[in-house]
């Protein structure tokens, strides 16, 4: 099975939802390998949130796990299972709670006050992001998920590949990133293809690119 993690760009937000699953890079690359595939994306989804997937998700040896990497201020955070949303009405993207079971998770990123009619979640994105913001801790807290990845992906004995999908993780180069299986980690995907830094959603060709450019290094990784 093939593994696909990250955020709106992968999940395809800019497709309707009928057609989604087939325009996104994690389609073209599993007919590419002739292999089923999952998409683990979301909207709004963190760095925080692949890493807390990965850590949940039961790896096989066979399986092929692709992560690209979101922007790193971007976080989540456990939703006491008593809360009780106000009552919303059209909802938006901002508004989604993912239930576990187990326990709730709420994600949250910049634009989220824009996109929220919670105005709990709301108050807690605007503090997140003006007095309590610090760059340079959302870096670190990268560095963690990171290692931690990265050493679930080699103990598995799995075939991996990690990109960063519109930004990159950190503002200095460190040994600890310096692996081949993470391609561009000093750049981004999305300027790899667009050649400029244009924020806009890819489109089923550039989708189809993003997922040449992938398969390229994975054969380069582990069918040679």
């Amino acid at each position: 099975m093939i593994y696909a993690f990250g955020d709106s760009f992968t999940y395809g937000y800019n497709f309707k939802e009928k057609d989604r699953e087939n325009c996104t890079w994690p389609y073209f690359f599993s007919n590419q390998l002739n292999l089923p595939y999952t998409n683990m994306s979301a909207p709004g989804g963190s760095n925080w949130r692949i890493a807390r997937q990965i850590h949940n998700l039961h790896i096989q040896e066979k399986d092929i796990i692709i992560i690209g990497w979101t922007e790193p201020s971007r976080f989540e955070f456990g939703v006491n299972q008593k809360y009780k949303q106000p009552l919303i009405k059209n909802g938006r993207i901002g508004d989604l709670i993912e239930d576990h079971k187990e326990y709730k998770v709420k994600r949250f990123f910049n634009q989220l006050s824009e996109r929220t009619n919670d105005p709990n979640a709301k108050l807690f994105n605007d503090l997140a992001y003006t007095v309590y913001y610090d760059e340079k801790w959302f870096e670190e807290m990268f560095k963690i998920m990171f290692s931690s990845c990265l050493y679930i992906l080699k103990n598995k004995k799995c075939n991996w590949i990690m990109f960063n999908t519109w930004i990159k993780q950190f503002s200095s180069k460190d040994v600890l990133f310096d692996v081949p299986q993470y391609i561009f980690n000093t750049s981004d995907m999305n300027f790899k293809i667009k050649n400029e830094h244009n924020l806009n959603y890819w489109n089923v060709e550039e989708h189809k690119k993003v997922a040449s450019v992938l398969f390229d290094f994975y054969k380069t990784l582990y069918l040679q």
